[in-house]
């Protein structure tokens, strides 16, 4: 029997945050602001962010490293290239956001959400995920090696050439996505998959499998 996935919360941010610029030094917490601006190259390890909103933001390449945040929402922001290794996200959203290149290996995500987002070459490796969802998002190349994915939603996505080797997808749901070059098509198990994916699926677990059609007679 399929799990039933737990629906997704939604982050807590008040309106009309007063601005703040990003932390640094020994600085490490941020909580109900809004943070614009300019800070590529940002280096800072257990930053703490609760109910902050980045509003076109660039953290281009930045070092976040075990950091926390918490009922945020990052919105038409350049996160490309940032380290969030060992991360912690609880109730996040990401919308209109570029995020190719993240490293977010051994991350925790928990009822986070990206719309419209660029993920391209994103790695993944042995996340933790809970109620999250992925909507028109190019996930193409990204790398979900050993994650657990249970009760993830992926609806009109990219996920070309995506690693999903060893994954965990019980209970999550694919809709309208593109599975072309899909590497771990094995783990595509106890989940909910829209009718157009039928046929993708089919030739991604034959393609692993060395099976081959030929319908001429021997």
């Amino acid at each position: 029997m399929i799990a039933r996935a737990s629906a997704r919360v939604e982050p807590r941010v008040g309106p009309n945050l007063p601005p703040a610029a990003f932390p640094g030094g020994d600085e490490t917490e941020l909580t109900e602001v809004t943070v614009v601006g300019d800070f590529v190259g940002a280096d800072l390890e257990l930053l703490r962010c609760f109910s902050v909103r980045f509003e076109r933001a660039r953290l281009t390449g930045a070092r976040l490293p075990r950091s926390r945040f918490e009922d945020c929402v990052f919105v038409d922001c350049d996160l490309s290239g940032v380290a969030l290794e060992d991360g912690t996200l609880h109730r996040v959203e990401f919308r209109n956001c570029r995020l190719s290149g993240l490293q977010a290996q051994d991350c925790q995500f928990h009822d986070v959400a990206f719309f419209d987002c660029k993920l391209d070459q994103a790695s993944f490796r042995s996340s933790r995920w809970k109620a999250s969802e992925f909507r028109a998002c190019n996930l193409e190349g990204a790398d979900f090696y050993a994650a657990s994915l249970c009760g993830t939603h992926f609806d009109d996505c990219a996920l070309v050439g995506v690693q999903l080797s060893k994954a965990d997808l019980r209970g999550s749901k694919l809709h309208r996505c593109r599975l072309e070059g899909l590497v771990g098509a094995d783990s595509l198990h106890d989940l909910t998959v829209g009718t157009e994916l039928v046929v993708p699926i089919a030739e991604a677990l034959f393609g692993e499998r060395r099976i081959a059609i030929d319908d001429r007679c021997p």
